[in-house]
């Protein structure tokens, strides 16, 4: 039987009722005004732990708490870190259903959260990541889009690893998130040049761990930082 490991709950489900947790609600808001249709979002970030997976389940979070059908898929295959926060086991999930063509609604996981189910990243191996460029992966996000209201990819940091720029073929949109303690601005610059280089949809940027007194902890519709 696979094994659920210990749940570590995103703040906008602890505190819904935070500064923090309006803060995502606020930028979902900025998501649905200021793009038509976008049914999935990637979540990345120059260099890893600047909080993009935080980021992405508690986006994921606040939609649901708007009474949308949410799907979290973890296709950062290097380093995957969804099944851990929400509790799940990972023997199953992404890399399952590319390799062998199984159902996806097999493993994807129904969360203690109304609304919200998880897609895991699975067993990952050397060649995992490869599996992103497939047609099948593809075909895989159309089928989830039809799916949910909103689908919401935690995805590898742009500049260590190429895997970013080839999901930004399959989403309606990106968020990258910034650092605002540790991040440097020409980093984060050479990380959206590369995204525009593949013609990614940027549709707004984060601003993680800034001054609330300043800005809120985020900002939004900036491609340039």
């Amino acid at each position: 039987m696979p094994v659920k490991t210990s749940r570590a709950w995103p703040i906008s489900q602890t505190h819904p009722e935070s500064s923090y947790a309006e803060s995502y609600r606020s930028i979902l808001t900025n998501i649905e005004l200021l793009s038509i249709n976008v049914k999935s979002i990637m979540v990345t970030s120059a260099h890893p732990g600047e909080g993009k997976t935080s980021t992405a389940a508690n986006l994921a979070i606040v939609a649901t708490q708007a009474s949308k059908r949410v799907l979290l898929v973890d296709t950062d295959l290097r380093h995957p870190q969804l099944a851990q926060r929400f509790g799940v086991a990972n023997e199953e999930g992404l890399t399952k259903v590319l390799r062998q063509g199984c159902d996806a609604q097999d493993v994807i996981v129904p969360t203690e959260i109304p609304g919200l189910h998880v897609l895991p990243s699975g067993a990952v191996g050397l060649n995992s990541p490869s599996l992103l460029s497939s047609l099948a992966f593809t075909s895989l996000v159309n089928r989830l889009k039809s799916k949910y209201d909103l689908v919401v990819f935690d995805a590898p940091p742009v500049l260590p690893v190429s895997d970013p720029l080839v999901l930004s073929r399959n989403v309606d949109g990106i968020v990258f998130v910034v650092d605002g303690r540790t991040t440097n601005r020409l980093v984060a610059q050479r990380a959206l040049k590369e995204l525009h280089k593949v013609n990614g949809t940027i549709i707004g940027g984060i601003l993680n761990r800034g001054s609330f007194e300043n800005d809120h902890s985020y900002y939004y519709g900036s491609s340039d930082i």
